[in-house]
């Protein structure tokens, strides 16, 4: 509790005496010039913080992280259960530095374009410095023309809309500037790191009510529009990475086939060529049965083989998968392979330890022994899921080379056939088997493509964000509110605090209750007249006898009194009249008081001890000797 004086505290120490509002008003009225220096310090400040502050906007979007699904999961599909990560590790993902950093490239948010002609108009794709200070001008020389200069207007090099212009470590490209010559801007490139980094720390992701999975996004900046565009776009970059890291194994499959794909079709376009051309040139144009029944045995084991190829191309990418889901501590669920019966039980007891787990996590953390041992039956899992592809590679290289020992020995069976049997048989068993592959193949791409277009993200944009229309900063009415409660509480706490410092006696109450001795009068204040000299204000200090009818002069009669009564069975020859600081008014005192006495008709000595500076002899108009 605030204590309206030092002195009163040692007051109540010693009387016990209560401290009233009394107190609290006297000290604040005493100590009114400190409460109002503070207080108007504190809300001028906020006011002029409040006007001067530029507006922020904040535009806000909401996400729902939905159930994930995993293909093959049998009770998972069945129940309907989730087996999503954590809402806090989603908003974390969301929040990312890389994340950051892709919606900084996309929005080029490290270009800086300052002081710009009104009438300018431009599209810039392109910027790129390496300079270490990247700080440029751009200035149109004609409609379709444009000079590139230096922070210290050095020209480095004239481009033209639609063309790369590179010039002192410079690349930057235009599709379009349109003004008048002589117009132009400021361009200067900002340390990539440093503009991700405050990036971050505007974008701010919190769940909506507890266990809903709504995620909501905001990012504030002066400019709204740019403050849509970041939260639309940083939504857009994770939807786009949460899908590719659940499609990474598919992804990799379609690249593969695709690639297979454009080898076959040039293969397949020269064997039919190169058959054609022999049926032509020979006039052999038919196999016998043999012959025939040979090509097609080996076109069944080309394909067997191609298909073992593919298959074993896919348990690498899952390997690869799962590897690195391991090293990460992350989940795994297979997105390809789910037709082998090993595979698909694993993938299905997997889900369902998902689905346990996030059952507990909602009461338990990750640190307790149920979570850690289920978490470990997960890892177990995870373990022969990875031998099980393992296994599988083994496998199918064990078949690639059966398969490649049966098709040299039907190798070995066509070289016994005549001449020109024989090559056509090579043709035609080149041109058949390249397109029988090549229809399989077209099959496997449109199942990996099918399945990677199946694999949706498991994360949905509700509301996009929109141009915000007002600003969320500054809030005018709380900051005047605020600063007048604060101003107000900071002007109380310094008045209190300078009459904690203080520790002079201000009252009369406070200086009975120190003293322990009556007060025998109290002496006002005697102001100075307006225009009135030095010399004469001293003068006018001996009010007893420039002004006898003063309220001043009457206390003086009244100490007089006070005095005479005090002690009236003893005999008073000798007064002192002292005070702990000086200028506290002691020779006025003293010759106010010896003038009143003498008025008695009593014979009155002054005399004045201040050796130091003394002034009694100015107030008698004497002489100093």
């Amino acid at each position: 509790m605030l204590e309206p004086t030092h002195q009163s505290t040692q007051a109540a120490g010693a009387g016990s005496e209560e401290i009233h509002l009394h107190d609290y008003l006297t000290v604040l009225l005493r100590r009114r010039r400190a409460f109002f220096l503070g207080f108007w310090g504190v809300f001028l400040g906020v006011i002029l913080f409040t006007f001067l502050m530029k507006p922020v906007y904040e535009a806000a979007a909401t996400l729902h992280v939905r159930d994930e699904k995993v293909k093959g999961g049998g009770l998972l599909e069945d129940l309907g259960l989730s087996r999503e990560n954590p809402i806090e590790t989603e908003i974390e993902i969301l929040k990312s530095r890389t994340n950051a950093e892709e919606v900084v490239r996309r929005l080029h948010l490290d270009w800086s374009i300052d002081k710009r002609s009104q009438g300018l108009e431009f599209d810039l794709l392109h910027f790129a410095s390496t300079a270490e200070e990247p700080v440029y001008r751009i200035l149109l020389t004609a409609p379709q023309a444009f000079e590139l200069r230096d922070e210290d207007n050095h020209v480095l090099g004239s481009g033209r809309p639609g063309e790369t212009l590179r010039a002192g470590g410079v690349e930057i490209h235009f599709s379009r500037i349109s003004g008048k010559a002589g117009e132009g801007f400021r361009l200067s490139l900002l340390p990539f790191d440093e503009t991700v980094q405050g990036v971050r720390e505007a974008i701010r992701a919190s769940e909506v009510g507890k266990g809903t999975n709504i995620i909501r996004l905001t990012y504030q900046h002066n400019d709204p529009s740019l403050a849509r565009e970041v939260v639309n776009t940083l939504a857009q970059v994770y939807l786009e990475r949460s899908v590719s890291l659940k499609t990474e194994e598919a992804s990799r499959s379609v690249e593969f086939i695709s690639e297979q794909l454009d080898t076959f079709r040039a293969t397949l376009d020269s064997a039919e060529q190169n058959l054609q051309t022999f049926k032509s040139d020979t006039g052999v144009v038919k196999l016998d049965s043999e012959a025939e029944k040979l090509i097609t045995h080996m076109t069944e084991g080309e394909k067997q083989w191609a298909a073992v190829q593919l298959r074993r191309q896919q348990a690498g990418f899952a390997i690869g998968a799962l590897e690195r889901a391991l090293a990460k501590g992350e989940s795994y669920a297979p997105s390809m392979l789910l037709d082998d019966p090993v595979v698909a039980s694993l993938a299905e007891k997997l889900s369902e330890l998902e689905v346990e787990k996030r059952g507990m996590l909602v009461e338990l953390t990750e640190a307790h022994p149920k979570v850690k041992t289920l978490q470990g039956r997960i890892a177990g899992l995870h373990r022969k899921l990875l031998t099980t592809y393992q296994s599988l590679v083994e496998g199918l290289a064990k078949t690639s080379s059966s398969l490649k020992e049966e098709l040299l020995g039907y190798e070995t069976q066509l070289k016994k056939l005549p001449q020109a049997e024989r090559e056509l048989a090579r043709l035609t068993r080149q041109a058949t088997v390249t397109a029988d592959i090549y229809t399989f193949l077209l099959q496997k791409h449109e199942e990996a493509r099918i399945a990677k277009a199946a694999t949706i993200s498991n994360i949905s944009v509700i509301d996009p964000a929109i141009q915000p229309e007002r600003p969320v900063k500054p809030r005018k009415k709380v900051n005047l509110l605020l600063g007048l409660l604060v101003g107000g509480m900071f002007g109380i706490g310094l008045a209190f605090f300078l009459e904690y410092l203080d520790n002079t006696i201000n009252d009369v109450d406070t200086a009975k209750s120190i003293t322990g001795l009556p007060v025998l009068a109290v002496i006002p204040h005697i102001p100075r007249k307006n225009g009135e000299a030095d010399t004469e204000e001293v003068k006018r200090s001996l009010i007893a006898r420039q002004e006898p009818k003063s309220a001043a002069a009457e206390a003086f009669r009244s100490l007089r009194t006070a005095l005479h009564f005090s002690s009236v069975r003893q005999e008073k020859k000798v007064l002192l009249v002292t005070s702990a600081f000086p200028g506290e008014g002691k020779t006025t005192v003293a010759a106010n008081l010896a003038v009143i006495m003498a008025q008695t008709g009593a014979k009155v000595l002054l005399v004045g001890c201040d050796l130091r500076k003394p002034t009694l002899h100015t107030l008698f108009m004497r002489d100093r000797t």
